[in-house]
């Protein structure tokens, strides 16, 4: 709410006003006291303020506590008595849907225990019900809701990270490279719609979830739904040697779907007018999310009817090489049939390379470096 506002945990809460400067305790001992031992503890391992509402604080301990405040630390409310004891918070997050909403996450590990404990409260922490039964004897060490869905949730265990698309009820693993690791947190960059995970290992993962935060029932119970494809700019990596392409980085497309059955996508590219010009390829598709990834180019044996149907268009074409045409600038479709015959059009919109000069065309030779080797985003 105030970038000028840091929140530190030790045993109590203090407070920052202006950005970290000077500190002030705005809490009593939020913890259990202290535990000694070889190694001592008793602090706060988790704060997390409320995006709904200025001043609705709610904080963890590693000795299993969970406090709230909903007017800035003027008064304290413990909220973790009918939740299981003595337990590390590994984990509080306030809801960026419902300001009542707050997630809880506990573990076992120190104690050998190993059993996911995930809960949700819809009134501030006075009650709450547990959800993930259907996760693995792993222990949780993050969850993070997503800003748009508020039914897709994240958790990050021991051993993995794992969603639900139903708020908590059911968990499915998510993997496509991500090994069988520790994740230790999460993150979601709003503006890219990227998930960030951190592992114990000292990693650092990203998944674009754009889609996964569009699956509701709606597509859910579809049997073919093809995500609407953003707009393509040309790449601008394009030298010429007498006519042809030489080390050209083609454009690509990366088509999302979701298929109710394992299936078989076909993927036909046509003019704006619904003229065929070429397949692009077939895709293997599986039960759930499958993601195409297509050259947008048409090959030897598509070049004779791609430059016919250019030339009557009055489209300028241009060989990048191998017997491949790049497509020019202008607006598409893309036919998307599956094994039962469903079938799904949509527009796409192919753009000039910012450095091409051209309206239409491929792009002309890059005069900036960072066109071949950007700089990070």
């Amino acid at each position: 709410h105030n970038m000028d506002i840091l929140y530190l945990g030790a045993q109590r809460l203090y407070r920052s006003l202006d950005q970290g400067d000077h500190f002030t305790p705005i809490s009593p001992d939020l913890t259990r006291g202290g535990k000694t031992g070889d190694v001592p503890y008793g602090t706060l391992t988790t704060i997390a303020e409320s995006p709904k509402k200025f001043g609705l604080i709610y904080t963890g301990s590693d000795d299993g506590l969970i406090y709230v405040t909903k007017d800035g630390g003027a008064t304290w409310t413990r909220i973790s008595d009918k939740l299981p004891q003595n337990m590390r918070v590994n984990r509080v997050i306030a809801s960026s849907h419902v300001e009542g909403r707050v997630y809880a996450v506990l573990s076992g590990f120190h104690w050998d225990h190993f059993k996911p404990y995930l809960y949700v409260s819809e009134d501030y922490g006075t009650t709450w019900k547990q959800l993930g039964l259907d996760l693995p004897m792993e222990p949780l060490n993050v969850v993070r809701e997503d800003p748009v869905n508020e039914d897709l949730l994240f958790v990050g265990s021991d051993n993995g990270l794992y969603m639900s698309l139903d708020r908590g009820t059911s968990f499915m693993r998510m993997t496509g490279g991500l090994p069988p690791v520790a994740v230790h947190d999460l993150m979601i960059q709003t503006r890219e719609h990227d998930l960030v995970v951190g592992t114990h290992g000292r990693s650092i993962y990203i998944a674009h979830i754009a889609e996964l935060e569009q699956l509701k029932d709606s597509i859910l119970k579809t049997e073919l739904y093809v995500f609407d494809p953003s707009p393509i700019q040309q790449s601008s990596n394009y030298t010429e040697v007498d006519g042809q392409g030489i080390g050209y980085y083609s454009t690509h497309l990366d088509l999302p779907y979701f298929s109710s059955a394992k299936t078989i996508a076909t993927v036909e590219l046509r003019s704006g007018d619904g003229k065929f010009l070429f397949a692009t390829l077939r895709d293997s598709g599986e039960k759930g999310m499958n993601y195409i990834s297509a050259e947008l180019a048409a090959d030897s044996a598509d070049a004779v009817a791609f430059r016919d149907w250019a030339k009557n268009a009055d489209k300028k074409t241009k060989m990048i090489g191998h017997g491949k045409y790049a497509l020019v600038p202008g607006d598409y479709q893309l036919k998307t049939t599956n094994t039962e015959g469903e079938t799904v059009t949509l527009k796409l919109t192919i753009k000039a390379a910012p450095d091409s000069g051209e309206s239409s065309g491929v792009p002309g030779i890059p005069q900036d470096p960072e066109d071949v080797f950007p700089v990070d985003k």
